[in-house]
């Protein structure tokens, strides 16, 4: 089956470094019309370490424009998918709009290819994206510093929440605020902020035909949301986004790394998703309780919580490292925000959480 690996336009994709170079795909599905004028590609995922797939999705109105909800990325998805749209439905690059769930790369990492082409549009949401310092004052609070993480750590960060440039070709930026409409191809759709996986990320509902396009914030594979920033709610923000999807009356969910689901399996896999977390948190917790009222600091509360496990933390590579570190400053944070737990910051500017 065609895997988009042969494809015209490429403007220099395929010389770019690969971070994942061991990753493989194999394309399933091309532009099959899944309801009236959407369509989706699925790639299946080999060697690829945080997901086994890649949905992509399209509206299209043939000969006219289209709307793109995410762009794939170049290293796991190519381009071909996005050409083929523009070439099998006749819609310039000029009539495309994008619409992105988050800036992670996996989703993301193929705008500036689109932009490049002349899509026009850039739909995504609150446009808060962490910086540099910030990830550096999260391997400072967390106390990575102190115990050497810093060098790789950084770009590690970098690479798993970066922002693309949404203007360098002239394109138009819009950060959804929730209160828009998109009307395109028939459909009425709504962004709906959901904060959690990613601080801008943003689903797109289309109520009258009971449909959501839930990007990340549904996935099969949990915990789903990271914090690299204390006091930023993020878990409470997540759960709360979590229930808003459930209390919808949904008929399909498309999500972007797993099968859709439909009818009565979406508010059991939302209860199944909430369910989750109250283990690592009660875990979390029992940690701090057991620590006899020693403040903790995040990297000495992850060692402690995958003390089960053979390798260290610190003998992870830095991608891994930091999403365990990540995790459990989520946790942590949570307990404090509903005051579970206290925390306080130490002279090195470290946070010490204590029961």
């Amino acid at each position: 089956m065609f895997d988009g690996q042969t494809v015209l336009g490429n403007r220099g994709i395929m010389n770019k470094k690969r971070m994942f170079p061991q990753a493989d795909r194999y394309c399933v599905r091309l532009l099959e019309e899944v309801r009236p004028n959407i369509y989706q590609t699925t790639y299946e995922l080999s060697s690829f370490p945080f997901a086994p797939r890649v949905d992509m999705f399209c509206v299209v109105e043939p000969g006219e424009r289209a709307m793109l909800i995410d762009t794939g990325w170049w290293e796991i998805t190519g381009v071909g998918a996005l050409n083929e749209m523009v070439r099998r439905f006749n819609v310039p690059w000029e009539n495309v709009q994008v619409f992105l769930t988050h800036f992670h790369n996996d989703h993301a990492g193929n705008l500036d290819f689109c932009l490049e082409n002349g899509a026009h549009l850039v739909m995504h949401g609150p446009d808060d994206p962490l910086t540099k310092e910030d990830y550096a004052q999260f391997l400072r609070k967390t106390g990575a510093d102190l115990v050497g993480e810093r060098g790789d750590e950084l770009a590690a960060l970098a690479a798993m929440a970066g922002r693309p440039d949404l203007t360098a070709h002239g394109s138009r930026d819009v950060p959804l605020t929730g209160s828009e409409h998109i009307d395109i191809a028939g459909y009425s759709f709504k962004p709906i902020l959901t904060p959690g996986h990613a601080p801008e990320h943003v689903c797109l509902q289309e109520e009258r035909e009971g449909i959501l396009f839930a990007g990340d914030h549904i996935v099969e594979k949990v915990p789903l949301a990271s914090q690299y920033k204390a006091d930023s709610q993020v878990l409470l923000r997540y759960l709360e986004g979590l229930q808003t999807v459930g209390d919808m009356n949904l008929t399909e969910m498309y999500m972007s790394h797993c099968r859709s689901r439909r009818d009565e399996e979406i508010p059991a896999e939302v209860q199944r998703i909430i369910h989750f977390y109250e283990r690592p948190l009660r875990k979390t917790l029992n940690l701090l309780i057991e620590a006899s009222g020693e403040p903790l600091s995040i990297y000495e509360l992850a060692c402690r919580y995958y003390a089960y496990r053979k390798e260290r933390i610190a003998d992870l590579d830095s991608i891994t490292r930091m999403r365990r570190l990540s995790g459990v400053f989520l946790f942590a944070e949570y307990l404090h925000d509903i005051g579970l737990v206290q925390r306080v910051e130490d002279a090195d500017g470290v946070l010490r959480y204590f029961a």
